[in-house]
């Protein structure tokens, strides 16, 4: 999984989010059930995953992943998680609300 988010994370580098979405998307619907996944590791694939979302303007579903990530980054205490998604995404969560 953190392979395919760093190859994910490439791609959209490179301006191919259909590749992006390809890959996390293998991973997306057992996201809960990898073993020794952690919140941390969560975190960062839903944040990879959001920006591929917003890339496609998927807004709806963005807008919802963006908002799973912020909250298990707050309730695990991971203040540069938090800090990051709001550097990320603080621009298009405040034209969305």
């Amino acid at each position: 999984m953190l392979l395919g988010r760093a190859y994910a994370n490439f791609c959209l580098s490179r301006d191919n989010e259909k590749e992006a979405r390809a890959v996390l998307s293998r991973y997306l619907p057992t996201l809960d059930q990898i073993p020794h996944c952690g919140v941390l590791h969560k975190v960062l694939f839903l944040r990879t995953w959001a920006r591929t979302l917003r890339a496609q303007g998927e807004w709806d579903a963005w807008h919802a992943t963006v908002g799973d990530a912020l909250t298990l980054a707050q309730e695990a205490g991971l203040a540069n998680e938090v800090a990051a998604i709001q550097h990320e995404h603080g621009d298009a969560l405040e034209s969305a609300a």
